[in-house]
């Protein structure tokens, strides 16, 4: 991926999504892809009117006193994480084709989004997305120093181009689970192969990978991993992927995400 000198790597995160979506929004915005599905009825005798109820009743005891949830999604049921993002998509698509100048890239996970903006827009379209409902605020975080985390991952811009590299926060220890400790050894293989796979497949040059892979090497030894359970992991995780990706693959695996889209002039 490629940005200009005039363009800006931002993140929206939304305040509180489960808690914030507005029920009766979300159930209008629910009914119109439903009212779209022509195979629902094969598939549930539910009716469409019925799903304003599940959301509208959610009770919880707090020291001996019952309560109901008069606002959003209860959070831990299986149904908010898809309503949530039902209205997500909604939000972000009135937002894109509202503003003069949309997001050159919009990438989301949920509530966490990645976006290339030109430097002038963003106010603008940060506003924009803010005024589409009240009850669903959105904070901001620019690039810094040309870098910019976006979940597990830190991005930075070098000679317009985009480079991918494995996040982690400043308090982070790599303490991991002991190789010494009492535990099944497929959960501790479970605890390595998880580290090597994304040192694999996140960073999208040959570089960061390799640098990825010697990080976890030696904070796999800290932990007590003995070097040939590390080699044999790395030459197993190696081989379960189908293909050599290139950096484009790697980007496209990457940002596989939610993307609504977006109409350029």
């Amino acid at each position: 991926m490629e940005i200009a000198a005039d363009e800006v790597m931002v993140s929206f995160d939304v305040i509180s999504l489960f808690t914030a979506i507005p029920v009766d929004k979300a159930c209008i915005y629910i009914k119109e892809k439903l009212e779209q599905d022509s195979t629902l009825s094969h598939r549930t005798h539910l009716e469409i009117d019925e799903l304003s109820f599940v959301l509208s009743n959610n009770y919880f005891v707090f020291e001996g006193q019952t309560y109901k949830q008069i606002h959003g999604c209860a959070m831990g049921s299986p149904v908010s994480p898809v309503v949530a993002n039902i209205c997500m998509e909604k939000i972000e698509e009135m937002a894109i084709k509202t503003v003069p100048v949309p997001p050159r890239t919009w990438k989301r996970f949920v509530d966490d989004s990645f976006s290339i903006v030109k430097k002038n827009a963003v106010e603008t379209f940060h506003n924009t997305l803010n005024s589409l409902d009240p009850s669903i605020q959105f904070t901001l975080e620019q690039e810094h120093n040309g870098k910019l985390a976006f979940l597990d991952t830190v991005i930075t811009r070098k000679d317009e181009k985009l480079v991918i590299d494995v996040y982690r926060k400043p308090t982070h220890t790599d303490r991991y689970l002991d190789y010494n400790s009492h535990h099944q050894h497929k959960h501790k293989a479970s605890t390595a192969r998880t580290l090597i796979h994304r040192a694999l497949t996140l960073p999208n040059t040959e570089e960061g990978r390799n640098n990825e892979l010697e990080y976890v090497k030696n904070a796999l030894r800290t932990n007590n991993y003995p070097q040939r359970t590390i080699n044999n992991i790395i030459t197993q995780s190696r081989s379960t992927l189908s293909f050599d990706p290139s950096p484009e693959e790697l980007a496209a695996m990457f940002f596989k995400m939610v993307e609504p889209p977006i109409q350029q002039s």
